[in-house]
């Protein structure tokens, strides 16, 4: 036969509640000071404009060429992601949306001999688009933290409610 135990268990969790706060501000002030010393958020192609360039190659290419062939075109800290397994593939994003990409590309990787590069796709993102698209991301961002400030706000308390959004 089973037995239940009655017996209380008591655990005083508001004991530790300032070590607790000075760790979670200390944690707060790590982000900020990391956020500064970084110079703020990385933004994409999509919100800060530019190209984004996909290149493909007949033979594998090593990565760091295609960063020494655009450097030798102007595009020294542009970052490049590979595609797939066969290093043939790369994702290249500009911080210029200028409709000369494709030679200056073209004229840096023309002295590849057997191993021809193509471009397979430039998607050019205005500067005027990018400002567009941050601020309905912060408009999306605001409009989420109201309808779960007013959820919580119905379903439990404002004061909550208020907790909720600005954690």
């Amino acid at each position: 036969m089973q037995t239940v135990s009655t017996a209380k268990f008591n655990f005083d969790f508001l004991k530790y509640r300032h070590l607790w706060f000075a760790l979670s501000l200390g944690y707060i002030a790590c982000g900020l000071a990391a956020y500064f010393f970084r110079g703020g958020i990385n933004y994409h192609v999509e919100f800060t404009g530019g190209a984004e360039v996909r290149l493909s190659f007949e033979k594998s290419y090593d990565i760091s060429r295609v960063r020494e062939k655009l450097a030798i075109a102007g595009f020294k800290d542009a970052p490049i992601q590979t595609i797939g397994a066969t290093g043939r593939e790369f994702i290249i994003r500009l911080h210029t949306a200028d409709n000369t990409v494709e030679s200056l590309l073209n004229n840096a990787f023309a002295s590849e001999g057997d191993n021809a590069m193509r471009i397979d796709g430039v998607t050019l993102v205005g500067a005027e688009v990018g400002s567009e698209t941050t601020w309905n991301a912060f408009k999306a961002v605001f409009i989420s933290l109201l309808i779960l400030l007013l959820y919580i706000a119905v379903r439990f308390e404002l004061k909550y409610g208020l907790g909720a959004v600005v954690a």
